[in-house]
């Protein structure tokens, strides 16, 4: 079930659709069949999905784009970076290790927060830098070190505010990587 952020970015999606930008779709969890309910079939979650929604720019590399998209009710300073073993709010480590390697690939990552209905994106280099920042948290706790304090979280103050286009409708998407550095004839 979506939340009103997904529904409010989900009506965005038609929009980079129609005017060329780009075509993305949200990505839904792996399912299997476990049974029949009378005629129809029933199916449980057999794994994560690594983020919530992907897609490709109209450019002319079919560059690549990951998103994942977060809200809270209330404006939070920062939001928690879940450990890979365990259960919480904020950005789970393996949608942060999807979106990073979507980033080393050349692609555009994005992490998207509905902060208390303020909006911000946090781009690929910032995830990079933010999983960089967690795993080496990881590895002082396995070494029985404090982690460095704010490792395990991102700061507000690191996103970028998202502007309201035509409707009120959040304009969140970059221009494609790929336009920026075509070659003049």
């Amino acid at each position: 079930m979506a939340n009103a952020f997904e529904k409010l970015i989900g009506q965005t999606l038609q929009a980079y659709r129609d005017a060329k930008i780009a075509n993305l779709i949200f990505i839904h969890p792996p399912m299997r069949p476990v049974g029949m309910m009378g005629k129809v079939p029933c199916f449980i979650q057999s794994g994560k999905s690594p983020f919530d929604m992907a897609g490709i720019y109209y450019d002319r590399a079919g560059t690549g784009i990951g998103v994942e998209l977060k809200e809270t009710a209330e404006h939070d300073h920062s939001m928690s970076i879940v450990h890979p073993e365990k259960r919480g709010n904020g950005i789970h480590y393996h949608q942060l290790s999807g979106l990073v390697e979507v980033h080393k690939a050349g692609g555009v990552a994005l992490l998207l927060w509905s902060n208390g209905g303020e909006i911000g994106a946090l781009n690929g280099e910032d995830l990079h830098l933010a999983k960089v920042q967690y795993d080496a948290s990881l590895k002082a706790e396995a070494a029985n070190k404090t982690p460095a304090r704010g490792s395990r979280s991102i700061l507000w103050g690191r996103f970028n505010l998202v502007k309201a286009g035509h409707g009120g409708t959040p304009l969140w998407l970059p221009p494609s990587p790929v336009e920026k550095h075509t070659k003049a004839a």
